[in-house]
């Protein structure tokens, strides 16, 4: 009777730590601006083939949505930038960047593919982690136009995260729930 009280206790006390245990995983939720520009023309990443919408599902851990193609949603915190690009149909490493329509920039012949993350930059490029707040510019070219570039890139992730109220509320992210699917936000 002893040893099925301790056995008990033990199980009571093994279950509590699971549902409670600290390091237990976490939601993960970042926003990021980013911009991508190639040879001074910015590329459109608001069209609704980029956008997770409903059950239109381009990846649950990475994705664009509500027509904003200037601010990442990031809900995994090992997703890289190579993720984001793959989910769009785009490739990128540390010396091209592929478009979903094949194009090609590579650095090379008086151009180079470079990559600032909050203005310094980064030879990260596709293993890059996407952080809350994160102010991103890839950009292909001769090299002018680097400052002017990385100042044109948003900062409207701060609404989505919150931590610019004044600025207005964030999206209801959860209305990228459709029948039949699970949201996405």
């Amino acid at each position: 009777m002893k040893l099925q009280s301790v056995l008990i206790s033990l199980a009571v006390i093994a279950l509590l730590v699971v549902i409670f245990y600290p390091w237990k995983e976490q939601e993960y939720h970042a926003h990021a601006d980013f911009r991508v520009v190639v040879n001074g023309e910015r590329l459109d990443f608001g069209q609704e083939k980029y956008m997770t919408e409903g059950s239109f599902l381009l990846s649950k851990y990475v994705h664009l949505h509500d027509n904003d193609g200037d601010v990442i949603h990031v809900h995994n915190n090992e997703v890289a930038l190579g993720d984001f690009f793959a989910s769009l149909k785009f490739k990128l490493n540390k010396t091209c960047l592929i478009t979903d329509m094949n194009l090609t920039y590579c650095t090379g012949d008086g151009k180079a593919l470079q990559m600032f993350v909050n203005g310094k930059e980064t030879p990260a490029f596709h293993t890059y982690e996407p952080h809350d707040l994160d102010r991103i510019l890839i950009i292909y070219g001769n090299g002018s136009d680097i400052e002017k570039e990385i100042n044109l890139v948003t900062d409207k992730a701060c609404i989505q995260s919150g931590t610019c109220p004044e600025r207005g509320a964030a999206y209801n992210e959860s209305l990228s729930c459709g029948p039949g699917s699970f949201c996405v936000g």
